[in-house]
C-alpha cells in the first residue's frame, strides 16, 4: 500500500484500489492526493486506496493500468498457495487434495489448474528459444571461423617457411617471428570488429525496443565478446606458427 488502506469484506463495489501507473495516467498528482478521488468507471465509484506497481504481463507490455475492486459474487480464479513441504511427489500430492476438495464442494465444475511460475515461464518461451537458437549458431560460426583461420595460418606458415629460417639465421627471435605471423590477423580481426559493432549494435537495440522494460547496452557488452574471439585467434595463430618458429632453419636452407 502507497495510500489509503485496502480493501475487506464490507466494501462495496463502489470503493476500489488502484495502482501507482493509474494514478499517474489519470493525473491524480500523488498517491495520498488519489484517495478519496471520485471516478466513473460505469458508475461512480472511490479511491480508498493505492497500490505499488507489480508485472502482471510479460516485461514486452510493462506495467497495465490496474483497479481492484470487491466483488465476492463475480470471482472466477481462485488462487492457492501450496505448503508442500519436502518430497518428491509434494506437488502432485498437494494438487490431489485440492481437487478432492474441489470436487466435494463444486462437482459441477471441471477442476483445472495450472501453476503461477509456468505461467511467468510461458510469457518468456520465445525468448528463451531465440537465445538457444543465438548460442548454438554462434557456437557454430566460431568453429567455422577457428578451423578457417587454422587453414589460412597453415597456408601462410608454410608459404614463408624459408622466410623465417633466414630471419632465424639473422638473429630473430620466436617472439619477434609470433609477432609478425600475428600482427596481420590482428588487424583484420580489429577491422572486423569495427565493422560488426555497430550493425550488432542496430540489431539488439531494435530487438529489445519490443519490450516496455529493457536492459541498456553499454560498450563492454561489445568488448568483452571482441577481445574473446581475438584471444581465440591469436591461440589458433600462436600454435600453428609456433612450430614454425622452433624449427631447425637448416631444415629450410638445406635445398638453397
Amino acid at each position: 500500500m502507497l495510500a489509503g488502506r485496502n480493501l475487506n469484506t464490507n466494501d462495496s463495489v463502489g470503493n476500489i484500489l488502484i495502482n501507482r501507473t493509474l494514478v499517474k495516467q489519470l493525473a491524480l498528482g500523488t498517491p495520498a492526493d488519489a484517495i478519496g478521488q471520485r471516478l466513473r468507471m460505469g458508475r461512480n465509484v472511490t479511491v480508498v486506496g493505492v497500490i505499488e506497481d507489480y508485472y502482471t504481463n510479460s516485461l514486452k507490455y510493462g506495467i497495465d493500468p490496474m483497479v481492484m475492486t470487491m466483488q465476492p459474487d463475480a470471482y472466477e480464479v481462485l488462487s492457492v498457495k501450496l505448503n508442500t513441504g519436502e518430497g518428491s511427489n509434494q506437488f502432485a500430492d498437494a494438487t490431489a487434495a485440492v481437487e478432492k476438495f474441489w470436487k466435494a464442494a463444486y462437482p459441477e465444475y471441471v477442476f483445472n489448474y495450472q501453476f503461477l511460475d509456468e505461467n511467468i515461464k510461458a510469457f518468456y518461451v520465445q525468448e528463451e528459444k531465440y537465445a538457444e537458437l543465438f548460442q548454438l549458431f554462434s557456437l557454430v560460426f566460431l568453429l567455422i571461423g577457428c578451423l578457417g583461420l587454422y587453414g589460412l595460418i597453415t597456408f601462410v606458415v608454410n608459404r614463408k617457411g624459408k622466410e623465417v629460417a633466414i630471419r632465424k639465421v639473422l638473429g630473430a627471435t620466436i617472439s619477434q617471428i609470433l609477432l609478425m605471423f600475428s600482427r596481420e590477423y590482428v588487424q583484420l580481426i580489429l577491422l572486423s570488429f569495427l565493422l560488426a559493432v555497430p550493425v550488432t549494435w542496430y540489431a539488439v537495440n531494435l530487438w529489445l525496443n519490443n519490450f516496455a522494460e529493457r536492459i541498456p547496452l553499454h560498450w563492454w557488452t561489445f568488448l568483452i565478446p571482441g577481445t574473446a574471439v581475438l584471444v581465440i585467434a591469436l591461440l589458433v595463430v600462436t600454435i600453428k606458427s609456433l612450430r614454425t618458429a622452433n624449427a631447425n632453419p637448416v631444415d629450410k636452407l638445406k635445398c638453397e
